[in-house]
């Protein structure tokens, strides 16, 4: 295997795990869109038990306020969050475009030099015939 066969398969290699890496933070800015529409229902509901008429709400008011300000405050704190999980799968994702460039730029330079020695190969076997012999 030459050189540049075993650098584009060490690219290669590297581009793979750089494609991990950006599904890995994709994943996590999945969870936290999972976590904040799981808070965006519980608010919901919050809301919408505070508005109910039901004579028995009235006990558990002040514990539904609390619920409803516990689950508010981790929504603000959820953005910040996703905003730096979104700049993270970014730059993975420029990452692993960055290693697809170099697949190509390597394969392309592997195929040039394949090229160039076959092209040597037949070379040398046009030269190394008698001069007796008759082209095809």
């Amino acid at each position: 295997m030459t050189a540049d066969a075993k650098r584009l398969r060490s690219i290669r290699r590297i581009a793979d795990l750089r494609h991990q890496l950006k599904r890995i933070e994709e994943i996590r800015l999945a969870h936290l869109h999972a976590e904040e529409a799981e808070l965006n229902n519980k608010r919901q509901v919050l809301i919408t038990a505070l508005n109910d008429d039901d004579a028995l709400h009235g006990l558990f008011v002040d514990d539904m306020a609390g619920r409803l300000k516990r689950v508010n405050e981790r929504q603000q704190a959820l953005q910040p969050i996703k905003a730096f999980q979104t700049q993270r799968v970014l730059v993975q994702a420029r990452h692993a475009k960055f290693a697809e460039t170099m697949i190509d730029k390597v394969s392309r330079e592997v195929d040039a030099v394949q090229g160039k020695r076959e092209l040597e190969g037949l070379i040398e076997q046009f030269l190394a015939r008698k001069p007796d012999t008759s082209l095809p």
